[in-house]
């Protein structure tokens, strides 16, 4: 039997948002008087929590809070403009949504700003829940994707994903992970951390699914 649900990761998995995040996070660093990061630096932290992003800077808790909520607010005003999906993504996801799956998201995003992106793109006709920090843990904690198993009494579920956390995270909820290599993690890093399969792309993922999950 098909899984009844597929969870997904946000950043670097369904949306390429690393222009977005790094301008967003340079802004706000030049806002508080520092200066730009490096924009490999600012990559390899895209889809931890935001803090990460300025764990560089030496500043106390409240500076942190802070130099956040000013890079939340750059980045909620980048999202009016659109979002850049990774080739293949809405092609799988509709296919999937045709082949009878629930489809979720789950973000190390706040939950209001995941929201509000997936509001203001296609996935918003595509994707029946959305998750983030706030009202859960950031992967690699397996709330979030206990979360969306319960709320739709999924008899099995899959979670994709392009970090070592998405799949950590699916292993610790009982979950399938599925690694897509878009991002920092390496094939041989998503498989090492459980991944059951590792795909270059979402297109390469479709034809996966066509033939062998779908096509029985």
């Amino acid at each position: 039997m098909p899984p009844s649900l597929l969870v997904f990761d946000l950043d670097g998995t369904l949306i390429d948002s690393c222009v977005d995040i790094s301008v967003a996070a340079n802004l706000a660093r030049v806002a508080f008087g520092f200066a730009e990061a490096n924009l490999e630096t600012l990559h390899r932290n895209i889809g931890l929590p935001a803090r990460e992003l300025f764990q560089d800077l030496s500043l106390n808790e409240l500076q942190m809070l802070e130099i956040v909520t000013s890079f939340r607010e750059y980045l909620s005003m980048s999202m009016e403009n659109g979002s850049v999906f990774f080739p293949g993504v809405l092609d799988f996801l509709r296919a999937a949504n045709e082949n009878g799956h629930s489809l979720a998201i789950a973000t190390n995003k706040p939950m209001d700003l995941a929201r509000k992106l997936v509001s203001h793109c296609e996935l918003k006709e595509l994707i029946q829940l959305t998750v983030g920090v706030g009202k859960f843990s950031a992967k690699p904690s397996p709330t979030m994707i206990n979360y969306c198993t319960e709320y739709f009494d999924a008899s099995s579920t899959i979670m994709f994903g392009d970090r070592v956390e998405d799949i950590q995270a699916a292993n610790m909820s009982g979950a399938s992970a599925i690694g897509v290599v878009q991002g920092i993690h390496t094939e041989q890093e998503l498989f090492t951390s459980g991944a059951s399969h590792v795909f270059p792309n979402f297109g390469k993922i479709h034809e996966y699914f066509a033939l062998n999950v779908w096509g029985r």
